[in-house]
Order: C-alpha cells, then sequence, then structure tokens
C-alpha cells in the first residue's frame, strides 16, 4: 500500500536512454510504482536517431521526457540530471539506466540508508543478471594502478544479513543514488570518459570530497544489458579509460607503470589471443584505444 511521504527527501529520478523503447517503458513502470511518493520522475532521451522521446511521451502523457540535442554518452547525459536537480533543490538525485527492473520499495529503501548514514555521497544497489537473477556486482573495492583495474565484489561478505548496509569503494552505474551534499561538492561524471570507468571515477571523487560510498543490501536491480564480447567500441573505450584514470589519480611512476604493463604484456598478449580467436579488429582497436589513451584523446572521438 502506498503511502504519504509530504515531508520526506524530495528525489529527482533520471532514466537515461538511447534508441530504446521497450525497456524504457518497462523502467518507467517500475518507478511509477514506488511506495515512495515524494520523488518527480523524468526519462532524458541522449539524441536518440529515432523518434524515442515521442513515442514514450505518447504512452505517459504526464511523463517528462527531455530530449538532449546530441548524445553525451552515460557521464553526459547524467550530468544534466545532476544540475538540474542541484539547481531545483533535490535532496537526491537518482539516475538510472534504461534497461532494468526494481522492486516497489527500492527508492524507500535508498532514501532511508542515505538518510541515516554519515557523510553519504552515494548509495548503490546489488546488480543481478536480467534472466538468471544470478549476482552480478555487488560493489567495487580497490584500484590497480599498474593493471588501471578496480575490483568488483561479486559475493556478499560471509554472514552478513540482506537488511546491512555494506560501506564500499564505488558502486555498480546502472543505478546510484546521489545526495545533495555530493552534488553540492562538485561530484559530476567525467564526460571525457563518455562510458566505462565512471563509476572508479566517481569513487576517487567521493572519498577526495571525504564522504562515502554504500550499496544497500536489500536494493536489487535486474539489468538487461551484458558485456558484449569482443565488441570494439567497448574494447576501445575500456583500454582508453583505464589509462586515462592512471594517469588522472595515480602518481607519475604509477602512470608509467600502467602504460609499461598495458602496452608491453598485456596488450601484446591480448592481439595475439584474439588472432588465433578470429578477432584481430578486437585487438587493434584495443590498440588504439591504448594510443589515443597516450595523446588525451578522450569523449566520443573514435569512429567505426
Amino acid at each position: 500500500m502506498k503511502r504519504e511521504y509530504k515531508t520526506d527527501p524530495k528525489v529527482l529520478v533520471s532514466i537515461l536512454t538511447y534508441n530504446n523503447v521497450e525497456d524504457t517503458l518497462e523502467a518507467v513502470k517500475c518507478f511509477r510504482n514506488q511506495s515512495y511518493q515524494n520523488f518527480y520522475l523524468q526519462v532524458v532521451d541522449n539524441a536518440s536517431p529515432n523518434p524515442v522521446g515521442e513515442t514514450i511521451k505518447n504512452t505517459f502523457p504526464d511523463l517528462e521526457v527531455v530530449v538532449l540535442n546530441q548524445n553525451h554518452g552515460y557521464t553526459g547525459g547524467n550530468n544534466w540530471a545532476f544540475d538540474r536537480g542541484l539547481r531545483e533543490g533535490f535532496n537526491y538525485v537518482l539516475i538510472s539506466n534504461h534497461d532494468l527492473i526494481c522492486g516497489p520499495d527500492m527508492l524507500q529503501h535508498l532514501v532511508e540508508t542515505a538518510e541515516k548514514m554519515p557523510n553519504c555521497g552515494m548509495v548503490g544497489v546489488i546488480e543481478e543478471n536480467y534472466q538468471t537473477k544470478e549476482i552480478r556486482t555487488i560493489g567495487g573495492k580497490g584500484f590497480s594502478f599498474l593493471k588501471a583495474r578496480g575490483h568488483w565484489e561479486r559475493t556478499l561478505p560471509y554472514n552478513m544479513p540482506d537488511n546491512e548496509v555494506l560501506e564500499v569503494d564505488y558502486v555498480q552505474g546502472a543505478l546510484i543514488l546521489f545526495s545533495q551534499k555530493a552534488l553540492q561538492k562538485g561530484i559530476r561524471l567525467d564526460e571525457k570518459l563518455f562510458m566505462y570507468g565512471e563509476e572508479i571515477d566517481l569513487g576517487f571523487q567521493i572519498r577526495t570530497a571525504g564522504l562515502k560510498a554504500y550499496v544497500d543490501l536489500r536494493c536489487r536491480v535486474r539489468h538487461k544489458s551484458l558485456p558484449q564480447q569482443f565488441n570494439t567500441f567497448q574494447g576501445y573505450l575500456i583500454q582508453r579509460n583505464r589509462l586515462y584514470l592512471a594517469r588522472k589519480y595515480g602518481t607519475t611512476m604509477n602512470y608509467i607503470f600502467s602504460v609499461f604493463y598495458m602496452g608491453l604484456l598485456e596488450l601484446p598478449m591480448k592481439f595475439v589471443i584474439r588472432t588465433f580467436q578470429g578477432y584481430p579488429h578486437y585487438g587493434w582497436t584495443c590498440w588504439l584505444g591504448f594510443f589515443d589513451g597516450l595523446r588525451g584523446k578522450m569523449g566520443l572521438q573514435w569512429k567505426k
């Protein structure tokens, strides 16, 4: 049963979509069925080539659909929501991918956790495989500057109750609740990344601002998106962005070691293995991402 939350914190919920109607409509239905009531829902269309925004608006005439003039990626599209949330005085901003579903009490749980945890910058959720419901990601811990990689936890700590809150270094990016305090301190997604690696970047920003990141273990989302094996665009961005993060947050020596590890060990092995597997083009685009990272070519630079 729905309750009134007139005195509860006000939340801006923003669903970012690109060229997808069916999944976005399902996500909208999930949020419209939330037990928590004091929130405003919007959909941000990241300049889809098809009339996605118009179709969604026809289905939900009372829903605000913002159509951006160009594709700003995951980072820029969600920063638009952050700026609006801060400008219009929302206590929290929740960003969500278009291709997930969640339970009716998720927003209520996230706000409860954010309200009770000191210095909360952001609260994340457990990500599950849409089909199997297997846990894909809980939260992230640490960052290896040598390998320029983070580490994602996929198993819950031993004997930890489901109603607990887990402190992490960074959270999965499919759905995150950000506090007004974090946005006021300038926490934003780095648009140079465009997509991939932005969660680790947020973790560094949160700690630098003296805030903390948590995962509410009561909250699980079933995410339809799956890693695309040997996707050249994905491979390019991940390789490039890893190098960027090593340079942005590491020491000069950290960065030098990352460059040598990737250039002399990881990428030659990756290229040989992928070539034997029948995917030489994927190996080449990883090299391209590495070289563009060295040159500082960021954002949406690469063309297929």
